[in-house]
């Protein structure tokens, strides 16, 4: 039971996030960025699509680095690791994603495997390419009585004309489960061998 308020309450806080903040023809979508280190974890939470699409995963960008560090392509779309299908998936369901630095941009596609109406088999974004960023929309840090989220919302139909840029077609969460500095543990030790030793004299 806890799964599924989980999940009604994340849709709840997501719809709420992206009601009236599509308009047509003009799309905010930016690049999921991380705040802190930590292990990131995406979770499926509903789709209002009449198209069947997945989503990947792509690869991520240090903020210093020139280029993306793709990650390993999973099946024959080559868009990266698969995580979820909006129609295959079952809400709740949850796909580790790895660990990331804080400043870290997280990049990610969707492919339409079966088309309806404007949104084309076959045609995909990807927000790692200029002319995909606009398909995905983040809220970040929504904060509910089960920890704090980044939602995401995809829009499926990737022609600008014609979109409705509802974002609404798959809509996922992304956690992330924070993790020391490297270091940060060994320098907290020795802090303390010092100030033990200080005591003694």
């Amino acid at each position: 039971m806890k799964n599924t308020r989980t999940n009604l309450g994340l849709t709840t806080l997501a719809l709420a996030a992206f009601a009236g903040s599509a308009h047509a023809g003009i799309a905010g979508g930016d690049v999921y960025q991380m705040n802190q280190r930590g292990e990131v974890v995406a979770k499926f939470l509903s789709s209002d699509a009449g198209a069947t699409g997945s989503l990947y995963f792509v690869g991520h960008k240090g903020s210093g680095d020139e280029t993306i560090t793709y990650a390993a392509s999973s099946d024959a779309f080559g868009l990266g690791q698969f995580v979820f299908s909006n129609k295959g998936t079952p809400a709740n369901t949850s796909v580790g994603l790895g660990q990331f630095n804080a400043g870290d941009s997280l990049f990610f596609a969707y492919i339409i495997t079966k088309g309806s109406g404007n949104a084309q088999k076959d045609s995909f974004a990807r927000n790692d390419l200029t002319d995909g960023v606009d398909f995905f929309r983040t809220n970040s840090s929504v904060a509910t009585d089960y920890g704090s989220y980044s939602i995401i919302g995809v829009e499926d139909i990737f022609l600008r004309n014609k979109s409705d840029f509802d974002y609404n077609d798959m809509l996922f969460a992304l956690r992330v489960d924070a993790v020391p500095t490297p270091g940060a543990g060994l320098l907290a030790a020795m802090g303390g061998i010092v100030a033990f030793r200080r005591k003694r004299h």
